[in-house]
Order: structure tokens, then sequence, then C-alpha cells
């Protein structure tokens, strides 16, 4: 059984560097209630509803949606304005890499990786119900999802007790997850 995986692109980004909290960054990882260049809409609640993991450390910062180079890890929650993320850059280079390219302006964006699990009846381009699988850093000029941004991106490393924690966030997405996201895609795909 296969569950599909979407992903959408999100830009903008203001980033500062600042001295109270190394190595972190944050931002509005999705806007709701905007539509997209795929021609889709994030209503509000619908990140909420799709369920957020608890934990500073709940979700992985992905190079390009690639699975095999997480670059640090985030805690993730809803507000009016949509999916809001605050986490911490890994202590690698491949972390120190992605910190440097927020700041220099050659990786700006984010994009979030989802699935989808419920849709307005009437409106099928709008997502009522979405599950967060992780969070891209892309570069630049790449199909966007208006208003989002990172809002600040820190320097600085990570303790052991961070580090370890980081992994562990890192861990497979659940096999009840899984199960749900199939049965919502089979579901969307009646629906249409």
């Amino acid at each position: 059984m296969t569950t599909e995986l979407l992903q959408r692109v999100v830009v903008g980004l203001d980033l500062r560097a600042t001295d109270d909290a190394e190595g972190t960054f944050e931002g509005l990882a999705c806007a709701v209630g905007v539509e997209d260049p795929y021609g889709t809409t994030f209503a509000p609640g619908c990140w909420a509803a799709g369920g957020l993991d608890d934990g500073e450390r709940a979700y992985a910062l992905l190079h390009m949606h690639d699975p095999f180079q997480p670059v640090g890890t985030f805690a993730a929650r809803e507000t009016d304005a949509g999916l809001y993320i605050k986490g911490r850059f890994d202590d690698t280079a491949d972390g120190r890499d992605a910190r440097t390219r927020a700041m220099s302006g050659s990786m700006p964006g984010l994009s979030v990786g989802f699935r989808p699990m419920m849709v307005d009846p009437d409106d099928y381009d709008l997502f009522t119900q979405v599950r967060l699988v992780e969070v891209s850093q892309i570069t630049a000029r790449m199909a966007a999802v208006p208003g989002s941004a990172f809002t600040a991106a820190r320097t600085g490393g990570m303790d052991p007790v961070e580090e370890r924690a980081a992994r562990a966030a890192l861990a497979p997405v659940r096999a009840a997850d899984d199960m749900a996201a199939a049965r919502a895609a089979a579901r969307l795909r009646m629906a249409r």
C-alpha cells in the first residue's frame, strides 16, 4: 500500500542573526487562507485538525525534501497566520551549511511536506485537514505559498542532550500515521 506525500513551497525569508539564542530558527512555514501556485489553499485550522506532534524536536528540517539530509529539528504549532515553526539547526556540517545558506539568501525558502487527509467537499483545492511530515529548506525562486517565511536564524551549536533529542525526532513516521494517511488519500481519490 502506498501513501501520498505532497509538498508545497513557501518563501520570503526575513532572517536576522542574534546572540540571544544560538543555532535556532523560526518562522511561518505555511500561510493559511492564501492560494498557492498549485491552485490549492490551506484552510485555517487544517494543521491542528491533522494532529501536530508535541515536543521541541518533533519534526525534521530537511534539505530539499531529502530524508537522508536532515539539517535540523523543530516544533510546530498552528497560529491564526498558519503553521509556525521554531527549532534548531543541527551542529553538523550539513546543519551549519543550512544556516549559512539561510543567512546568505542562497537557500531562503521553506517547503512543507504533508499528507492530505480531508478537503472541502465543495472545493477540492481547499485542504481542511493535513498531516505535517516535515519542512524543508529550499532554494529561492521556487513556487511559493505567499506570506510564509523564516523570521530568524541564529548562530551556535547543540549540547549532547539536545543532539540526542534531535536524532530521536528523525525517527520514521509511525505506522499508525501511515495507515491514517492511506485512508485519507483513498477518501480524497474517491471524492474527486
